[in-house]
C-alpha cells in the first residue's frame, strides 16, 4: 500500500497482529478485541490488524446468524471456510510484516486507526 509507514515493524507487534487473526478464528471476536486493547496505543499496525479481525469476526457472526444461507447446513459450512482462509491468509501476512486489507474489511479498519 502507499500510505503504509515507513518505521520498521518489531517481531512483538507482528506476532501481535497475527494471534489477532488466529485468536479471531477460536474465540470469535473476543480475542481480537483484547488485542486491539493491549495495543492500540503502541501499535498502529497490531491495532489494524486486530481491529481487522475483529470487524471480521463480527461480519461472519452475523453472516453465521443472517438468513443469507438459503440452505442454512451448507451457508455454515462456505462461511467456516471462508473464516478459516481468511484468518490464516491475515495472519500470515501480519506475521511477515505486511498491510494486508481483507477485502471491504481492510479499507474500513484502516480509517478507524488513521
Amino acid at each position: 500500500m502507499n500510505d503504509t509507514p515507513v518505521n520498521p515493524i518489531s517481531a512483538d507487534d507482528r506476532t501481535s497482529a497475527m494471534l489477532a487473526h488466529l485468536l479471531g478464528f477460536f474465540t470469535s471476536w473476543l480475542g481480537p478485541l483484547i488485542v486491539y486493547f493491549i495495543k492500540k496505543d503502541k501499535s498502529d499496525f497490531a491495532a489494524f490488524h486486530a481491529l481487522q479481525a475483529l470487524f471480521f469476526q463480527i461480519a461472519i457472526m452475523v453472516l453465521s446468524f443472517s438468513g443469507f444461507a438459503v440452505l442454512h447446513i451448507l451457508g455454515w459450512g462456505v462461511i467456516t471456510v471462508l473464516n478459516i482462509v481468511f484468518c490464516l491468509i491475515a495472519g500470515l501476512a501480519a506475521n511477515r510484516g505486511e498491510w494486508y486489507e481483507i477485502p471491504v474489511i481492510g479499507e474500513f479498519a484502516r480509517k478507524q486507526i488513521h
